[in-house]
């Protein structure tokens, strides 16, 4: 009899997986897809809360009609996917399962109405799309989930797992860039769910020092000196729109090129942009 050969693992990917760092490995991960009957509109929400779980999710992820969800919980375990959002359309309704890998529970929701990602900016008075914001996870809050039922400790332990916890002596602050809100509804067992980008603007300077600060070339033409330029406009752009309750001391400098000014144990002024929003169906009421 031949002698077995020992099977040895490739190069590249056992070089791959001992690059990977314990952070990295333990963090949630994800996989958003969508399931049933076309529609114009679920490839383009599929891919708005793509955006919303990064940086721990497959954003490049390719569906095929052949393709069934045992095969990405198959593949799951290798990419340390811990949660899987799959939106469904039927032909009545539209529905949200989230999946926790590999042997659940699994939540279903359904979708009563929802605003998609360039719906919502184009809205907007003032666009702020800053692709670097999606390099940090969001932080989640959760509002109203405290209550009698087993459904809401389910739903606020499967909210908060989707994402890494934040260890607030330890974190950057800095690194946070978006919030993602759970708004529950006892009386319709409704759940809003809204994404905000978080905006940070220095409070008590004018708009041409601010522009300087952030980088911009300012327009000169109708100025006889630069005095005249940082001296046009009294009054803060960011205090005009901003209250008093939006106004906090910070504990860190902000170091990013966007956030420039925000000095630590200075005034600031956090304002909230948001990014998407959707209206869900508490699984206690399907």
């Amino acid at each position: 009899m031949g002698k077995i050969k020992k099977k040895h693992p490739k190069k590249r990917t056992a070089a791959f997986k001992e690059g990977e760092s314990k952070e990295l490995v333990e963090a949630p991960h994800s996989f958003i897809i969508h399931r049933g009957l076309p529609c114009p509109y679920i490839t383009d929400l599929t891919l708005d809360f793509r955006k919303i779980m990064e940086p721990f999710t497959a954003r490049e992820l390719k569906e095929k009609k052949m393709n069934r969800i045992k095969d990405f919980v198959a593949v799951s375990s290798y990419f340390h996917v811990s949660h899987m959002g799959i939106f469904n359309k039927a032909a009545t309704q539209l529905s949200f399962k989230i999946l926790r890998l590999p042997r659940g529970p699994t939540l279903t929701f359904k979708v009563h109405q929802f605003t998609l990602a360039r719906d919502v900016i184009s809205l907007s008075k003032k666009q702020h799309v800053d692709e670097d914001i999606f390099k940090y996870s969001p932080l989640v809050i959760m509002n109203n989930f405290t209550g009698e039922g087993k459904h809401l400790k389910l739903m606020t332990h499967t909210f908060q797992n989707m994402f890494p916890a934040i260890n607030i002596i330890q974190t950057d602050i800095a690194t946070i860039r978006r919030c993602l809100l759970f708004s529950y509804n006892p009386q319709n067992n409704l759940i809003d769910v809204r994404h905000y980008s978080i905006q940070v603007v220095p409070v008590g300077l004018t708009r041409g020092v601010k522009k300087l600060i952030m980088g911009q070339i300012p327009n000169l033409a109708k100025c006889e000196d630069i005095a005249d330029f940082i001296m046009q406009d009294n009054a803060s752009e960011s205090e005009a729109e901003a209250d008093e309750n939006s106004q906090v001391f910070l504990p860190q400098t902000l170091k990013t090129l966007k956030r420039k000014g925000n000095l630590e144990e200075n005034k600031s002024a956090v304002q909230l942009c948001s990014c998407t929003k959707s209206v869900l169906a508490s699984p206690s009421s399907l």
